[in-house]
């Protein structure tokens, strides 16, 4: 993703990282189906968000700075990962079902 954003001319390489936003998201949406894993709930509309935020960028529709989308992302990741370990912490488990039932099926 970093590297389409700074080999490519600027429009392309805005939505090459645009696209990397939302195959992130929704490759975590996908894999909470798979196996549970309670950061996917937050992390997967969390980097949608963000593709979002970076399409309305790359249309020239608002112009942030590069900080904050990069904020955004660490806020992301940070309450993703943080209530994975809470709920672990209260549940046992980071996985919100039950993972070997959902690979026999």
């Amino acid at each position: 993703m970093v590297l389409a954003g700074f080999l490519l001319p600027d429009i392309y390489g805005r939505l090459a990282i645009t696209a990397c936003w939302f195959a992130f998201g929704l490759m975590c949406l996908w894999n909470f189906k798979s196996c549970g894993r309670y950061h996917c709930v937050i992390t997967g509309p969390g980097f949608l968000g963000i593709g979002f935020i970076s399409l309305i960028e790359a249309l020239n529709i608002i112009n942030l700075q590069e900080w904050i989308q990069w904020s955004i992302f660490l806020a992301v990741l940070a309450s993703g990962f943080g209530l994975e370990y809470y709920y672990k912490l209260r549940s046992g488990s980071c996985y919100t079902k039950n993972v070997s039932r959902t690979r026999n099926m």
